[in-house]
């Protein structure tokens, strides 16, 4: 049923779920079915945010606004890196969160931040 609801944005990188008006009873999704229904369009790699497919998946079986407005489900992420400062330890940490279907970090990358 994903199938059904799920589009990719023009530019690739992300994917939106909206309800068509044909299901104006509510349609019952399952979140296990999401992933291959992400394969399909090739959105596999993409961050796919839980909250916003949890409020679709509610909004979609009780027929509300917003499953019909649509809602940005999964989308392209690039790597980031994230330096963090401690004062009173004298110590520098970085945190990196790696790419989702974008572009990985570079060496280059790391030192500017």
């Amino acid at each position: 049923m994903w199938k059904s609801v799920l589009s990719l944005s023009s530019d690739q990188k992300q994917v939106f779920a909206q309800l068509p008006k044909e299901y104006e009873q509510g349609l019952a999704l399952e979140i296990a079915l999401l992933g291959n229904a992400l394969k399909e369009l090739n959105a596999e790699a993409f961050f796919v945010d839980e909250t916003s497919v949890i409020q679709f998946i509610k909004s979609a079986q009780a027929a509300k606004g917003d499953a019909f407005s649509g809602i940005t489900l999964a989308q392209v992420k690039n790597a980031t890196a994230e330096v963090i400062l401690s004062e009173q330890d004298m110590l520098a940490s970085i945190k990196v969160d790696g790419a989702y279907g974008g572009d990985a970090l570079t060496p280059t990358d790391i030192i500017l931040r």
